[in-house]
């Protein structure tokens, strides 16, 4: 009979983890597709506020809807481009696989650091802890990629807002 139980048990809690991962899923994909157009309104605002001016003939959308956009400052030939990624982005060829970056240093801030490369462990990692957390507590660190032309050295006037935003410390709006 204790074997009986322990079987219910098991059932219980794996159907529980899935109930809670299906609905994850279900609420997920509405938040993302209004989203990014929402963190990409956010930055904008606090680049413009650290100097950077939001370029109107650099903008790159999907279906419609902004998922990057170009800044640059005043006397200045160089261009920053900012994306804010979804939590499934494996990086600039995710959003914009057309994009030639050739001549771009690219970057990515993610969880209050500025890497080289999309780091793939520590995402996996929150993601994890994200999961055994309660909503409540849990911070969703963000990847934003990020990627510059020029001589102006822009990352840097941008670096603090894109730090904070990546570490999930920022609210939006």
């Amino acid at each position: 009979m204790n074997r009986v139980y322990e079987l219910a048990a098991m059932v219980g809690i794996v159907a529980t983890v899935w109930w809670s991962f299906c609905g994850e899923l279900a609420t997920a994909e509405p938040r993302m597709s209004g989203g990014l157009s929402d963190e990409l309104a956010w930055i904008t605002a606090a680049l413009h506020e650290e100097g950077l001016h939001r370029r109107s003939d650099v903008v790159i959308e999907i279906d419609g809807r902004a998922v990057a956009a170009g800044f640059s400052q005043v006397d200045c030939d160089g261009l920053l481009l900012v994306a804010p990624l979804p939590q499934t982005a494996q990086g600039w060829g995710h959003v914009a696989p057309r994009l030639d970056l050739s001549g771009f240093t690219v970057q990515y801030a993610y969880g209050g650091t500025l890497h080289a490369d999309v780091p793939q462990l520590q995402r996996l990692g929150d993601r994890m802890i994200a999961e055994l957390r309660p909503a409540s507590v849990s911070k969703r660190p963000r990847l934003v990629a990020l990627a510059e032309a020029g001589n102006c050295e822009l990352v840097p006037s941008a670096e603090r807002v894109l730090v904070d935003f990546s570490n999930g410390t920022e609210r939006l709006m």
